[in-house]
């Protein structure tokens, strides 16, 4: 009876003290697709934002660069286990086309309908503000680092990948993902309604008195997650705006809008479009511990009661 007692105990402080193997949900795994390259480095430095954007939010091994024959390959994302593709360019150039055949499998991984993953699209060239120089040593060609769209972007990864088949586009990987496009090279993948025009260079009206991109709220209002944390408006600190204008986009999927900066073509042009899914932030379900946690806080719950009971003195 002793033994049983003192292992009951052992089971309740492991029950207690130990974390239950799972308990803690997984870190998201994302296939980033940077014209095809295996690396963000040039001899003349880093090229793109976005992997120092995942690795400052999520570490070094939450993404894996994917070349365009891995994306030609039927399955690939599927079963490598990515939870979201992330579509954008390397360098400062405007970016590659995909091949039919990538475009074809981003659609069968993503999905369409009431099933479809989640989708996130950033118009403008996002990934120039993702690297923080406080923490890396950011591509000479970058915009200041702005916390807001890392913030933005962060939130919006987080959610595609809490779909486990999610898709993010930034710059030419956002206008890929609309239903048309008259870029004259980038394919259509269309995962959203809506058509954009190829990558423009917004010209600014004063270029000694830079003002960037100013984001404001889009129609579906507040409360969205892609949101959180973020005070609107912001202005960022581009000097020179590239962005993919939309037309014909479905006003509930405008989470946010661009401003007016003195530009006014640019008022009320969507910022950052995405689905039902990723605006309404589907989360996985809350983690609870695994049976053996449950059967170890059982025997220990047992022995301490049968501890206790050792310890009564009998009536006299």
């Amino acid at each position: 009876m002793a033994r049983f007692r003192v292992a009951a105990l052992w089971a309740l402080a492991w029950a207690l003290f130990v974390p239950s193997v799972g308990s803690a949900a997984p870190l998201p795994y994302f296939a980033v697709w940077l014209d095809g390259q295996t690396t963000n480095e040039t001899p003349t430095g880093a090229q793109n934002g976005i992997p120092f954007a995942l690795t400052e939010a999520f570490g070094a091994s939450s993404f894996v660069l994917v070349t365009s024959a891995q994306l030609d390959t039927p399955g690939f994302l599927k079963a490598n286990g990515f939870d979201t593709v992330i579509i954008s360019r390397a360098g400062n150039g405007f970016g590659t086309a995909l091949s039919t055949a990538s475009v074809n499998n981003i659609k069968d991984y993503v999905g369409s309908g009431p099933n479809q993953g989640g989708v996130a699209t950033f118009t403008n060239d996002a990934a120039d503000s993702l690297c923080n120089p406080a923490l890396f040593t950011c591509p000479t060609s970058s915009d200041p680092f702005d916390p807001n769209l890392y913030q933005l972007f962060i939130n919006a990864a987080s959610l595609a990948a809490s779909t486990h088949h999610g898709y993010i586009g930034e710059l030419n990987g956002a206008i890929m993902a609309f239903t048309s496009n008259d870029s004259g090279f980038l394919p259509a993948i269309g995962l959203l309604p809506g058509a954009s025009t190829g990558v423009e260079a917004v010209q600014q009206t004063d270029p000694n008195n830079p003002v960037g991109f100013i984001y404001e709220e889009g129609p579906i209002g507040t409360g969205h997650p892609i949101d959180a944390g973020i005070t609107f408006p912001f202005t960022t600190k581009e000097v020179t705006l590239f962005l993919g204008y939309v037309t014909g986009f479905n006003k509930g999927n405008v989470v946010d809008q661009y401003g007016d900066n003195g530009l006014d073509e640019l008022a009320g042009v969507p910022a950052i479009v995405a689905n039902e899914a990723a605006i309404n932030g589907a989360q996985p379900p809350p983690s609870v511990p695994l049976p053996p946690t449950f059967l170890l806080l059982g025997l220990g719950v047992t022995g301490l009661a049968a501890l206790r009971r050792g310890r009564r003195r009998p009536r006299g």
